[in-house]
């Protein structure tokens, strides 16, 4: 999850919490109210992983129902 860096006039997305905090040990030297938080994910990163959960769904009942392939091919 990516995580958000909240300061005064400054929002900046890090990969990751570790990197956040890193980040925010400097700004806080001038802003000591800064924050890390988790960013969330956008519309397109939700679709993208709906997408991909139906792709693994298919795939799974695929390999466990073979049959269903030939129903398909026919």
């Amino acid at each position: 999850m990516k995580w958000l860096l909240i300061a005064a006039g400054l929002q900046i997305t890090y990969p990751s919490e570790d990197v956040c905090r890193q980040a925010l040990v400097e700004v806080t030297k001038n802003d000591p109210k800064a924050i890390c938080i988790p960013a969330g994910e956008t519309r397109e990163q939700r679709f993208l992983s709906s997408f991909m959960n139906m792709v693994e769904s298919l795939e799974k009942s695929r390999l466990t129902n073979p049959q269903n392939d030939a129903n398909i091919k026919e």
